[in-house]
């Protein structure tokens, strides 16, 4: 019911003053992000952002109404940085999320600083957990034998923002053990070791892989592109955090990712995202959700007053479709957390 006050924009006196079994709610529903039963992986996630005010962002993540963060600020401000912290304090929290964006260079870029600060926080919060200990924090986006191998993927690995080791094809060949990728490590997530235990009872396509069999021979094999999709299936599965482009979302098997895994939902550059692409997002599934961006960035498709012969407009909505869910989410009283580049570090 909440939620509909959201999207309808007429605020939440209805809904606070409604009575069920003679009780009213009495407040919004709220997250917490606060990590209580485990302070210092929460102090690694909120110190390793590098903003400024701690206690300022900590507060922000305390109560999230209706399970919604906003985090704004014009670019530069460091948006996508502080929106990589409050994601792995979500996603420590709650589980696997689901992350997206108006385009793929936006999904690209967003997704390298998210990498970034979860290798950074996973060494950091090892340091005091040794070896074994069930609660080490697991290198969510990579290992750290990667970090001279990604260096030298070739002269085009500075002219794009796609990056390959945060690809499922990436993570094929390592569950794989391809020789051409790092293996797995002692912080490796467990579900891919376990995968890659798994693998082991599928000889041709682990030959084939590892170069001990050429691709005739595996063509020839039974059921050659099944095991290949299994794989990828079961590797993509086992993602902390899935970047897809809106559209992909459509297209199997990422929703069934979203609609049986996904327990978050994480939106970056919402500021030039269309509501209809967010609504295929999050809309149906409630999912709690933090969007980051600035609000003032123009869409990333400009048609608004395209016509045919006789005058009439191709979308008559498509005024409506330049207010972006991250403005419209701000304008219906969703606090957001606000950033100032002069704040800036």
């Amino acid at each position: 019911m909440a939620h509909r006050d959201v999207l309808r924009g007429t605020g939440f006196y209805e809904v606070l003053s409604l009575k069920r079994t003679g009780l009213s709610i009495g407040a919004l529903p709220s997250m917490c992000y606060r990590l209580y039963d485990d302070r210092y992986l929460m102090q690694c996630i909120t110190e390793e952002a590098g903003y400024h005010d701690l206690q300022r962002f900590r507060e922000y993540l305390l109560g999230r109404e209706l399970n919604i963060g906003l985090i704004i600020g014009p670019s530069g401000s460091g948006t996508t940085t502080l929106g990589a912290a409050a994601i792995l304090a979500m996603q420590v929290q709650l589980g696997q999320i689901l992350c997206s964006g108006p385009s793929h260079e936006a999904i690209d870029i967003f997704a390298d600083p998210l990498d970034q600060r979860a290798r950074a926080v996973a060494a950091w919060y090892n340091t005091v957990m040794p070896a074994g200990d069930p609660k080490r924090y697991y290198h969510r986006m990579m290992n750290f034998e990667d970090l001279d191998w990604t260096a030298r993927r070739g002269e085009f690995a500075d002219k794009c923002h796609w990056k390959l080791h945060l690809s499922l094809t990436y993570w094929f060949l390592v569950v794989m053990r391809s020789s051409v990728v790092p293996p797995l490590g002692e912080d490796s997530k467990p579900g891919l070791v376990k995968l890659q235990a798994e693998i082991d009872t599928r000889p041709n396509l682990l030959h084939w892989v590892t170069g001990q069999m050429d691709s005739a021979k595996y063509a020839a094999t039974a059921n050659t592109v099944g095991n290949i999709e299994h794989v990828l299936f079961k590797v993509m599965f086992q993602a902390d955090f899935l970047c897809v482009h809106p559209a992909d979302t459509e297209k199997s098997p990422i929703p069934q990712w979203k609609s049986f895994i996904a327990r978050d939902l994480v939106i970056g550059e919402a500021g030039s995202m269309s509501q209809a692409e967010f609504y295929g997002l999050w809309g149906n599934s409630l999912l709690p959700c933090f969007l980051f961006g600035d609000p003032d960035q123009n869409p990333v498709v400009l048609t608004t007053d395209e016509a045919d012969s006789d005058g009439n407009l191709h979308n008559r909505f498509a005024a409506d479709g330049t207010v972006s869910p991250l403005k419209y989410l701000m304008a219906t009283g969703i606090p957001a957390f606000h950033l100032d580049i002069s704040a800036r570090p």
